[in-house]
């Protein structure tokens, strides 16, 4: 079993339904084979991946393909074959859908070598694969919450396309597009994340606003932060003043010596500081999104539970096994660490690293509760009384941010006096807490952020007319765009002869209102398409003259355009293609639920508003061209 070659495809094809790497395989005789005959194979990758289940009858490029989809969830790629194609694939080709190309092309590979392992009677080290492709993935996939909220996108039928700058998404077409960035969206005011990161500037406007923050200062020299420490008199917290992740933040402090190590820590990664009181109470995140209150969890710092046998360096390796832990943000949660924070925790609480603690004793590693630290959460959003989560609102709209995570201590989350503190108000807060907590009901925020993005009464897309037709029609969209326009729409027009960059980009363009798209079948077996669904399609000619592509192919890419037009829509065909009529007798299914109709390329003079009047009885009701 070798790689001949792996292909990205950005949209549709015929291999799958949406973006996805597509692998050919040189099985030789394996190819002719399936796993029924390997039994000691299947046998070896059912220890390796407990969870995976493996068709007895599964063919060696099925098996790699599966074996591959769960490599790329259980190393955060939030891959999953939810998504069917309409036709099998031979045994030779393995197709996954991807949201980081690198990372998934570092998975087939991985996914290659384990299978070809398997059948050779011997197993492949999967942790060591899975932190490799972790830190890929680091460096060029999607973070966690992007692909959370493309996930909830494609859950209500959003179409999404990946754009060049790292984490950046367009979910929508035209005029109906948004832009995401993790949890950024377009409209995240640039102002109200300046007041978040500049955590000072941002408690003084809560304070001015009555929102409950703890009493504290800013400083910028030693003296400054020792004097507020008097001020304060009691435990103190020292943090950068722009700060994130719990970075150089110091908890508890009481003496004036651990102040003034904090406050050099913390000085090298902000000109000013923050000396503030230390709260005792719970630790809350709360996610408010478009100044609702959504989800909130309670937050626990990072720990490793003694069983009596294993020293706290240990507990900690065995725990990083969890697949659930994963380098940075992109797994559900962080990996546990004993660096400089922790060694001085398990210091404070007369621990070491090497000492054993008795079983079900838990051993605290860090101070504060963050999840970039290896800190956990429980889901306590049913807890939370209406007065805290008023106050959660609250200090949202002073902020400005249109999702936010707000940080609050509180004796109990229930308590009918609200009694709490806001400690800071957080832009891009992560969605890993809500999503998988360790304790309590997973809580799909992502959804929360899809729907204030495209209210459910919104549209995402465009209409979209594709003509499937050789470069010799390619005026025939020319002339149904200019019919467009001239009904008054401002309709973008492009050719996937041009590159799928042109199309990709023309549906990115806010001014569309609608779009025209030409290809021919060598271009779709090339780039796939570029679009989810269209509204209208025109099958003029099959546009592969002279490429030799197979009979096969060439169909299923007929098949794959007609497929795309959604159902209620029309399908025009030129009745004058003795190879498209032929084809239009053999299917039933991919016609089902759109309305047909013949027409005549050479001799119809009127198709064009033929064309028109289809799109405005397709998308009857909506908002396209004012005539």
């Amino acid at each position: 079993m070798q790689i001949v070659d792996i292909r990205a495809f950005r949209g549709p094809s015929i291999y799958y339904p949406s973006a996805a790497l597509v692998m050919q395989l040189e099985l030789g005789e394996l190819k002719y084979r399936d796993l029924t005959e390997f039994p000691d194979a299947s046998s070896l990758l059912s220890k390796t991946f407990p969870l995976l289940a493996l068709n007895p009858a599964a063919s060696m490029g099925e098996v790699t393909e599966a074996v591959a989809v769960h490599l790329g969830a259980m190393a955060g790629l939030g891959v999953n074959s939810s998504e069917r194609r309409s036709w099998p694939l031979p045994a030779d080709i393995v197709a996954v859908p991807y949201f980081s190309r690198k990372g998934m092309t570092f998975v087939l590979h991985t996914a290659v070598d384990v299978v070809k392992g398997a059948l050779a009677g011997h197993g492949y080290p999967i942790g060591q694969a899975l932190r490799d492709i972790n830190r890929t993935v680091q460096k060029t996939g999607l973070s966690f919450n992007s692909i959370a909220l493309v996930q909830a996108a494609q859950e209500r039928g959003i179409p999404w396309t990946r754009l060049p700058r790292p984490n950046l998404v367009q979910l929508g077409y035209g005029k109906n597009k948004r832009l995401i960035q993790s949890s950024w969206t377009d409209k995240t005011s640039l102002l109200a994340t300046e007041i978040a990161s500049q955590k000072h500037r941002g408690k003084k406007l809560l304070q001015s606003a009555s929102v409950p923050v703890p009493l504290g200062f800013v400083v910028r020299s030693v003296p400054g932060a020792l004097e507020a420490f008097r001020n304060i008199g009691g435990s103190v917290v020292v943090k950068p003043a722009n700060g994130k992740q719990g970075i150089h933040v110091a908890l508890g402090l009481t003496s004036e010596e651990e102040v003034e190590q904090a406050y050099q820590v913390a000085s090298t990664s902000s000109e000013h500081v923050i000396v503030e009181e230390y709260l005792q109470g719970r630790d809350f995140r709360v996610l408010v999104v478009s100044g609702k209150f959504i989800a909130a969890v309670e937050r626990v710092p990072a720990h490793v539970v003694g069983d009596g046998q294993h020293s706290v360096s240990e507990l900690v390796e065995i725990e990083n096994k969890n697949p659930m832990r994963g380098e940075g943000h992109t797994s559900p949660w962080c990996r546990l660490r004993l660096g400089r924070d922790e060694l001085l925790m398990l210091q404070v609480n007369g621990k070491s690293p090497v000492d054993v603690p008795k079983d079900g004793e838990t051993v605290f590693l860090r101070k504060s509760a963050n999840g970039s630290a290896g800190g956990l959460a429980s889901d306590v959003t049913d807890e939370v009384h209406p007065a805290i989560r008023s106050v959660c609102e609250k200090a949202a709209r002073v902020i400005g941010l249109d999702i936010c995570g707000v940080d609050i201590i509180a004796p109990d989350i229930a308590d009918p006096g609200g009694r709490c503190w806001v400690l800071e108000v957080n832009h891009r807060p992560g969605l890993q807490p809500h999503l998988f907590p360790a304790h309590g009901k997973k809580r799909n925020v992502a959804h929360a952020i899809i729907d204030m993005l495209f209210p459910r009464d919104a549209k995402c897309d465009i209409p979209i007319v594709s003509i499937l037709g050789g470069k010799e029609d390619y005026p025939i969209a020319e002339v149904i765009t200019q019919a467009l326009i001239a009904a008054g729409g401002c309709v973008g027009l492009a050719g996937l002869s041009q590159g799928f960059a042109s199309a990709s980009m023309m549906l990115g363009d806010t001014i569309h209102d609608a779009a025209v798209i030409h290809a021919g079948v060598p271009e779709i077996l090339r780039h796939g398409l570029p679009y989810k669904r269209s509204d209208v399609g025109v099958l003029i000619s099959t546009g592969n003259r002279g490429y030799g592509e197979a009979v096969r192919e060439s169909e299923l890419a007929i098949r794959l355009f007609v497929e795309t037009v959604q159902e209620g829509g029309d399908i025009f065909v030129n009745r004058d293609s003795a190879e498209l009529c032929a084809w239009i007798e053999t299917v039933g299914r991919e016609l089902a639920g759109k309305r047909l109709t013949f027409f005549s390329a050479s001799e119809d003079a009127g198709l064009p508003i033929k064309l028109q009047d289809a799109v405005m009885r397709t998308l009857h009701g909506r908002t396209l061209i004012s005539k």
